[in-house]
């Protein structure tokens, strides 16, 4: 994930995972700290990649 989002442009101070919780329910918790510009290019990222989806993968 950090890898995907540095290559967006997004640097992100902190990310971690919840292994533990995870390893007893499958579901992992992403804890991350960014500022708000952050925020707003990887909601810009996510809108985009849906976008591309949806035109690439018509069911």
């Amino acid at each position: 994930m950090t890898t995907v989002l540095a290559l967006g442009g997004v640097t992100l101070p902190t990310l971690e995972v919840d292994w533990a919780g995870g390893r007893l329910t499958c579901e992992y918790l992403l804890h991350a700290t960014a500022r708000p510009v952050d925020l707003l290019r990887i909601v810009d990222l996510l809108r985009k990649g849906l976008r591309y989806e949806r035109l690439t993968y018509d069911d």
